[in-house]
């Protein structure tokens, strides 16, 4: 199959350190309980396998299973930041394309649909990536970004900060639409429900 680039791969092995590897594996699992159901044993051979190639921070699939992407850091540092790599596989763990970010990626999001994917960076950056291959990055917030998640209808994408507070954005103009404060300490967690009325975070507050 060919592989589709949108950015350069940093160079070194590609081997996940031991933190890196029990993510990847319970990516694995949860692969396996989506397209296979819950009588699959969970010790059993992973169903896809797939190396990041740097410390992984985060991973997220699509509601059909087709897409999984994986985010990380690869160790090397760029801009005083350690620089970023977000990988995207099929569902069967063939790559189909990977960038890399100024920024180690902390969070990643898909879209309901799929046509739609957003990450957070440690440089305060989100990014989001359309499925023509159109991208748009910006200013998120002036710390990390540690979280980030799509409404149910795709047209709102919210990001929570170590600067503590959950901001929402209009997707199709970039522009803030609103703030959600009540955090004391950074947000590292967000979930937008299927009917879109409810938002629930988490954060180091408790």
């Amino acid at each position: 199959q060919k592989r589709l680039r949108t950015g350069v791969r940093a160079k070194r092995p590609r081997v996940l350190n031991a933190r890196g590897w029990a993510l990847a594996y319970t990516l694995v699992l949860l692969v396996v309980a989506t397209s296979r159901g819950w009588a699959a044993d969970p010790l059993a051979t992973p169903f896809v396998t797939a190396d990041l190639g740097a410390e992984l921070r985060a991973i997220a699939v699509t509601e059909d299973a087709s897409k999984i992407a994986a985010v990380g850091s690869t160790g090397f540092s760029v801009e005083g930041h350690q620089a970023g790599l977000l990988t995207v596989w099929d569902g069967v763990g063939s790559e189909r394309w990977s960038v890399t970010n100024p920024g180690a990626i902390l969070c990643v999001g898909w879209t309901r649909s799929g046509d739609m994917l957003a990450f957070g960076a440690d440089d305060g950056f989100a990014q989001l990536y359309l499925r023509d291959g159109s991208n748009r990055r910006w200013p998120a917030a002036e710390a990390p970004v540690l979280a980030c998640a799509f409404s149910a209808d795709g047209t709102r994408l919210l990001t929570g900060g170590a600067d503590h507070v959950i901001r929402v954005w209009d997707v199709a103009s970039g522009a803030a639409v609103g703030e959600m404060l009540g955090h004391s300490g950074p947000v590292f967690a967000l979930c937008v429900s299927r009917d879109g009325q409810q938002v629930a975070s988490g954060g180091a507050d408790g």
